[in-house]
């Protein structure tokens, strides 16, 4: 008997992977490698991966905004039940303050979601709440509307926000920034953009090298600016560039149950990756390869051991999903029946 059961499109779930190795690769570059300590030759380096890799925040969250967000309770829930898992887990194994009976940083550790450090994973969960109210504009609105409800989103969030730097988005990393990722998502899904695959990934290259310029010159010349401007979330070339290689992943349909079982494990990825007693030893060792290699090698050190961070951890967290599964906290979550809409 056939199944019911769809199939998620892998290519997507490729995104979703991707767009994760980019998030730990960033971080890897950005946080354990000082720029400012770097030979003049490694700060392109630098600067010219971060370029093309500072979409994967914003394809992370397209992505949900192109299928939206199911049970937004639930997925709250769940979200906040993983984070506490490895929140605890890592104050226990790592933390210095457990042996003290520290209860300051043991409170700090249970609410991970607002006080770990943790600001993608406290903003997602914020969207999930607001999901609904979302939705229901989002499904309700036909084709031309959804296209005004992203240039308004585009002149709040560019305009006020960018540019002026105003408070409402001053650089992406708040939910603001997430509602319109949502909408573009989604709108993005239900209107046709007659752009093939190849233009797509030619015009994120082509977009990637421009933003490793723009920001190479600020850092030469406008170190404030620099930091201001280069790599922020809702800088509208990384915003641009985010877009092309979501449709050029999305033009392609393909199934592999390895690959979407695996893409279960993506937020996992940036909860062990970030928490913020592991994240400490991570960065400290990618800190002394400079003194060891340097050039193409560090720079190749350094991308296939974020590779392997994502693979590693996405096997870690299927050790997870079954503790959760003996546990059986999803079945108790499904059971739960509380309608939003």
């Amino acid at each position: 008997m056939a199944s019911t059961k769809t199939e998620r499109n892998s290519s997507i779930e490729l995104l979703r992977i991707t767009s994760m190795f980019f998030i730990v690769l960033g971080h890897y570059i950005g946080n354990g490698l000082n720029i400012y300590e770097l030979h003049p030759i490694m700060k392109l380096c630098n600067i010219s991966i971060l370029s093309f890799c500072i979409i994967g925040v914003n394809c992370f969250v397209i992505i949900s905004g192109r299928f939206l967000i199911k049970d937004p309770l639930k997925s709250s829930v769940r979200i906040f039940l993983e984070a506490l898992f490895y929140s605890l887990l890592f104050f226990f194994l790592l933390s210095e303050h457990v042996g003290k009976l520290d209860v300051k940083h043991f409170l700090k550790a249970f609410f991970c979601v607002s006080h770990g450090g943790l600001w993608f994973v406290s903003c997602y969960v914020q969207l999930c709440l607001l999901s609904p109210v979302l939705n229901r504009a989002l499904k309700n609105a036909p084709p031309k509307l959804l296209i005004w409800y992203v240039i308004f989103l585009t002149f709040l969030n560019e305009y006020f926000g960018f540019f002026l730097h105003g408070s409402i988005n001053p650089n992406g990393f708040n939910i603001m920034h997430f509602i319109y990722l949502y909408v573009i998502g989604y709108t993005i899904g239900k209107i046709n953009i007659p752009i093939k695959i190849q233009t797509a990934i030619i015009g994120y290259i082509i977009l990637s090298i421009i933003i490793a310029c723009f920001a190479i010159i600020l850092f030469k010349y406008e170190t404030n600016l620099y930091q201001k401007y280069a790599f922020n979330y809702n800088n509208p070339l990384i915003l641009i560039s985010s877009i092309l290689c979501f449709i050029a992943f999305s033009k392609h349909t393909f199934v592999n149950r390895k690959l979407n079982f695996i893409s279960k494990g993506c937020f996992a990825v940036y909860l062990i990756q970030g928490n913020p007693y592991l994240k400490e030893y991570i960065y400290g060792c990618i800190g002394t390869l400079p003194s060891y290699f340097n050039g193409f090698c560090l720079y190749g050190i350094i991308v296939l051991f974020a590779a392997m961070t994502v693979f590693l951890f996405c096997m870690i967290d299927i050790g997870r999903r079954a503790i959760f599964a003996r546990l059986k906290l999803d079945k108790i979550l499904n059971k739960v029946n509380f309608k939003y809409e």
